[in-house]
């Protein structure tokens, strides 16, 4: 859950049967512009990190994934 004082961006690694990796090339307008990401987005506040992702995909990808497993956290 994201607090004033500590914004929580939830990103998902999606691959695919062959083992594809899905990345996204940012906008050249925005944060980091033209780097390349994995999808995802911040997460609200009173919202979890799972419920963000799959809104994220939602709203970006029109994609609902199946099983989300946690991989790891990363302070910045």
């Amino acid at each position: 859950m994201s607090t004033p004082d500590r914004q929580v961006i939830a990103v998902g690694i999606i691959t695919n049967r062959n083992g594809d990796y899905l990345i996204e090339q940012r906008h050249a307008k925005q944060h980091l512009a033209n780097s390349w990401a994995f999808p995802g987005g911040k997460v609200q506040p009173c919202e979890s990190p799972r419920s963000a992702l799959r809104r994220e995909l939602a709203e970006e990808l029109a994609i609902e994934p199946g099983k989300l497993r946690w991989l790891l956290d990363i302070p910045w």
